[in-house]
């Protein structure tokens, strides 16, 4: 069986919590073992975007919880381009050897939340791999 080279996204729960926030948790697969995030953030614009990016940065911490790394969440937001709308994630991988800002893209569809977590992974994906390489 081959090695599996990519972080697999599983699921994503949103809800909605008193006190107008919102709290978001993205589960991720690497090689049989699944893996969590979480977070909260107030409503605003963009909140399901916010939160949902900054979950998927929690869960890639957590796949990549033996190598010394860390994301950082930097912004994800909606925007048009080449006529249909995007989620567009910026995030910056830390890890010994330096930083790498990268940045994703997802076609939005109809859930926002899953967009801005495919946006996460999208700019994530190649630097992640070579990190669990």
């Amino acid at each position: 069986m081959p090695e599996q080279r990519r972080v697999r996204f599983l699921r994503l729960s949103v809800e909605d919590l008193p006190d107008n926030r919102l709290s978001a948790r993205v589960e991720l697969e690497w090689l049989g073992a699944t893996y969590q995030g979480t977070e909260e953030v107030v409503w605003q614009e963009n909140a399901e975007f916010i939160c949902a990016a900054k979950a998927t940065c929690r869960a890639l911490e957590a796949v990549l919880q033996l190598v010394p790394a860390s994301f950082e969440y930097l912004k994800c937001e909606p925007t048009t381009a080449v006529g249909r709308l995007l989620a567009v994630a910026a995030v910056s991988v830390g890890a010994k050897d330096g930083a790498q800002y990268t940045v994703g893209v997802c076609p939005v569809g109809d859930d926002p939340a899953d967009a801005a977590v495919r946006a996460v992974l999208s700019a994530t994906n190649r630097e992640v791999s070579r990190l669990l390489s």
